[in-house]
């Protein structure tokens, strides 16, 4: 970084921190949730079984752990009869997380689908869900 940096450069390094921060922080939320569901996801596995051997457990989580948010949520919710409430909500976080990380938070046709619907980014507050819709940029 220069000594002296300008007001416009100073403000473009606080623009790039903010958006970096942003950016790790969905990562942060869909990644620790992902461990979490490995980790349920093993606890059910040995409970459904029984005995079990480390050898099949051990691959039966890497097979696991490479499906992603998505698809963890939908094996859990199917296997463990949950009601997939909260599914929307990581599915919307990773897409964000996509979106700042690849394309600077710029909302495109990736991020909307080919009927250009509006981005939604849900989450859950105490007083209930909220989400934000976003529109792809032409």
């Amino acid at each position: 970084m220069p000594q002296e940096a300008t007001v416009e450069t100073s403000q473009a390094f606080v623009r790039e921190f903010e958006s970096w921060t942003v950016t790790n922080g969905f990562r942060d939320l869909v990644e620790t949730f992902s461990v979490f569901l490995v980790a349920v996801f093993s606890i059910a596995y040995i409970l459904e079984r029984g005995t079990v051997l480390k050898g099949d457990h051990d691959k039966a989580i890497r097979k696991f752990d490479r499906g992603g948010v998505e698809a963890q949520l939908a094996a859990l919710t199917k296997t463990l009869g949950l009601d997939g409430g909260f599914s929307p909500m990581f599915v919307s976080l990773k897409s964000a997380r996509n979106c700042m990380a690849h394309r600077r938070g710029i909302v495109s046709l990736e991020d909307t689908g080919p009927l250009e619907e509006p981005f939604v980014l849900r989450w859950r507050t105490a007083g209930g869900w909220t989400r934000c819709n976003l529109r792809a940029v032409s």
